[in-house]
């Protein structure tokens, strides 16, 4: 129930909603390229894109001195499995 609880949370937020949208559509992202989309700031995007990681919406990896994201769509159906078993 946790990780219901944790993934809920994560993308109850209209912003972190963008974020997932934007990383799902194609390429891993770093954080500079996510935070080009938005007019907001630096640790505002962190801290969006760090409650994603947590919730294991988003996967990070390094690469060439940066860190990449990339959308786990296999964590997302998990979650939407569990819900449904929990009706």
């Amino acid at each position: 129930m946790e990780k219901l609880t944790i993934f809920f949370k994560a993308i109850s937020h209209p912003v972190r909603r963008q974020i997932l949208n934007l990383v799902r559509r194609g390429k891993a992202r770093n954080l500079q390229e996510i935070e080009a989309e938005f007019s907001l700031s630096h640790a505002t995007i962190l801290r969006h894109v760090h409650i994603l990681t947590q919730a294991k919406l988003l996967r990070a990896r390094r690469d060439r001195g940066k860190i990449w994201y990339e959308f786990d769509a296999v964590e997302v159906q998990q979650r939407f499995d569990e819900f449904s078993r929990e009706l």
